[in-house]
């Protein structure tokens, strides 16, 4: 049988129908697909630049002392580097970054991607031309930044961090971590200040599998030391961050130093601290023995520096749990105020007297204080009849849900250490006569107040 003129029409038909979807399969070029920059995980980056019109950043990774990998300036100048700066810096590049979208080509200085304003951020990874090359420019909405790859004149949206993630000044990337090391590293603290007893804390024991040992005197002190403050002193030493690096010849007051602080850690290595004279109501300066800087601090970070033999006596008061507080009762002036904590920490209800308003704020604050009290002073040869406890002015009753109550008593009026307005105080069953700061005692008060 031949086929019909009809069968071969059809047969072309179908020959060009399947011609046609064979070509369709065929990989199709996109002139505005979205590139992508290739990963660069944090332990694999050897080195990264910053450049703009005038200055250029170079950051290279090394060890230090401890084999610990840090990073450090290696232009303009040789410095150590600020690990969180860099460490935030990488996390940008952890995974493969997509560009958002394609939104426009060769219009520069609209997205600040003209030269003098974009910033060209280099990342290598081992080879001998960086893996991630592009210039970061203004941030766009949405949390994105308009940035232009190497070689391209497009420009595009990237998530890489905002700009701020890639200042070029090296100010902005020198190490901002004094000491940089772990409480439980430090065998010994020796604070020494001009024409006064050294302070010399060391650990009891040394280190074991089990942890550091307690903090001691040397020479011994024949009452208890404060093992909260002192963990607190160093351990806010060891994480402190400086707001800012300054010139090594700035003038923070340092012939003599207010204070000099010796560390001493268990690898047989020291840091030495000098916090200057000169001060402002917020600010410090310090330095450290072997950088060529002057760390401007929070004030409020080192002024525990300043600590006399006596200021290191243990002065705790309190030491609860706040979750385990039922209630606190107030016994004042004939009155009675008594509060329940329901339902978990946090919430709280008046009991008596009944329809009385709360201000939880107010409460809350005061169980903070409450559970964690300290003293500002212990008050020495002070008898409780002349610190006005043996007929206490107020009495504030910490109830426990196990039935155990603790009475915080209040004493007459004095002058703390600061000079500032304070009150005598005591735990009852406790003995020693405290001095707590004014401002503690109406802390407390406060959660008794109406409205």
């Amino acid at each position: 049988m031949r086929p019909t003129p009809r069968t071969w029409l059809l047969l072309v038909a179908a020959l060009v129908l399947l011609a046609l979807n064979l070509l369709d399969l065929a990989p199709r070029v996109d002139p505005d697909a979205a590139p992508a920059l290739p990963a660069v995980p944090a332990d694999q980056a050897t080195r990264i630049e910053l450049s703009d019109s005038v200055e250029k950043i170079v950051l290279v990774p090394g060890e230090d002392a401890g084999g610990q990998r840090t990073w450090r300036l290696l232009a303009p100048v040789e410095a150590r580097a600020d690990q969180q700066m860099v460490d935030t810096l990488l996390s940008g590049f952890q995974r493969q970054v997509v560009a958002d979208v394609r939104v426009d080509q060769g219009n520069l200085d609209a997205y600040g991607l003209e030269p003098g304003k974009g910033v060209v951020v280099e990342l290598w990874a081992g080879g001998e031309q960086p893996a991630v090359s592009l210039t970061v420019g203004l941030d766009a909405p949405g949390g994105s930044s308009f940035v232009r790859l190497s070689g391209d004149d497009a420009i595009y949206r990237a998530r890489v961090g905002g700009r701020d993630r890639f200042p070029v000044e090296v100010s902005r990337w020198r190490n901002r971590v004094p000491v940089g090391l772990d409480a439980e590293q430090v065998g010994s603290v020796t604070l020494e200040r001009p024409g006064a007893e050294p302070v010399v804390l060391v650990r009891e024991g040394g280190a074991s599998l089990q942890g550091p040992g307690p903090w001691a005197l040397d020479p011994p002190a024949p009452w208890p030391v404060d093992q909260a403050g002192v963990n607190a002193l160093v351990g806010r030493l060891g994480a402190l961050r400086a707001d800012e690096v300054l010139a090594g010849d700035f003038d923070g007051g340092f012939e003599p130093p207010l204070v000099t602080a010796t560390l001493a850690l268990y690898d047989g290595t020291r840091r030495v601290l000098r916090l200057g004279s000169r001060a402002h109501a917020q600010a410090a300066f310090l330095k450290v023995d072997g950088d060529d800087v002057v760390y401007r601090v929070p004030r409020r970070d080192v002024l525990a520096l300043l600590t006399d033999r006596d200021g290191t006596r243990d002065r705790t008061m309190l030491a609860l749990e706040g979750g385990d507080v039922d209630a606190l009762l107030l016994e004042q002036d004939g009155r009675r105020f008594l509060l329940r904590q329901v339902g978990g920490e946090g919430r709280w209800v008046v009991v008596d007297p009944p329809g009385a308003e709360l201000d939880i704020e107010r409460v809350l604050f005061a169980a903070r204080a409450l559970v964690s009290l300290r003293g500002d002073a212990v008050a020495d040869g002070v008898a409780p009849g002349a610190a006005g406890l043996d007929r206490p002015s107020a009495v504030v009753t910490i109830v426990m849900i196990d039935g155990t109550s603790h009475a915080l008593e209040l004493g007459g009026p004095t002058t703390g250490r600061d000079g500032q307005p304070a009150r005598f105080a005591r735990v009852r069953g406790q003995g020693a006569v405290m001095v707590l700061a004014e401002a503690t005692v109406q802390r407390i008060l406060g959660a008794f107040r109406r409205g």
